[in-house]
């Protein structure tokens, strides 16, 4: 492995069932995919950026959309995710990786970067600001060595653990799927803000994130949009009712039910 080499995988793909297409909905005027890349690109630790992808037909659109710009992109499995982290992991051989969905247009740099430092300062498996949230939905970032990501992946054995890609690591569904024996941290923030929601996945949630975009600019901080939703208490009203990880939880349906 390149020694200390950082990539960002984004995954993405249009076949959301909630909000189909959702990645290349545009925001005021680009595409979420487009917005979540560029404020990856204001990382001053991330040395290459992947966007993770499908081979299915439905996932055409995104990568014609995509293969003329700077970014890297790669086509593997559609439901089994786990493998498109694998895959690209073996193609660069990098020392960790920082894992960030493609529905999460106001993600943050400075969060980003605050996380990676805290993965080599504290010498980590697995790094997030999502073991405990304090931070809004849609600003998760996740950093781990690529080697925990190759031990988890023998015990990543199930549809729900493939698809979401890092539930060993991090041992957030440990009392379903159980987890490994990983040294975590977690960054957490002196004030409780999860109860905020600014990730993509359903009408409401585009219509929130058109209004933020109208009135701050393409590189807003997520304190200044922290600033307008306290100022502007309407526009939280727009998708507070939408459930916190609710797809992760129709994953599990899923897979339970397929097991009847």
């Amino acid at each position: 492995m390149e020694e200390n080499k950082i990539i960002c995988i984004v995954q993405a793909r249009m076949s959301s069932k909630r909000l189909p297409g959702k990645i290349l909905k545009e925001i005021n005027g680009k595409t979420c995919i487009e917005r979540v890349l560029e404020r990856i690109s204001k990382s001053k630790n991330i040395d290459e950026i992947w966007v993770a992808t499908s081979l299915d037909k439905n996932d055409n659109e995104l990568f014609n959309f995509l293969k003329n710009t700077k970014f890297n992109i790669y086509r593997g499995s559609l439901n089994d995710v786990f493998s498109r982290y694998i895959e690209i992991a073996k193609k660069v051989s990098p020392k960790y990786i920082v894992r960030i969905t493609g529905d999460c247009p106001l993600i943050d740099p400075c969060i980003i970067d605050n996380v990676i430092k805290r993965g080599l300062d504290t010498k980590a498996d697995y790094v997030s600001n999502t073991i405990e949230r304090t931070y809004p939905d849609g600003l998760d970032v996740e950093f781990f060595k690529t080697e925990s990501l190759l031990k988890a992946e023998l015990y990543s054995n199930n549809p729900v653990m493939r698809e979401h890609v890092t539930p060993y690591l991090s041992g957030n569904l440990s009392k379903i799927y159980g987890s490994g024996n990983f040294l975590r941290n977690n960054v957490t923030n002196n004030k409780n803000y999860s109860h905020y929601r600014w990730t993509l996945d359903v009408p409401e949630d585009l219509r929130l994130l058109n209004l933020i975009y109208q009135e701050l600019d393409d590189f807003c901080s997520w304190k200044q949009v922290i600033n307008l939703l306290e100022k502007n208490p309407e526009l939280h009203n727009i998708n507070k009712h939408i459930q916190h990880n609710e797809g992760t939880k129709i994953s599990i349906q899923k897979y339970n039910q397929s097991l009847k």
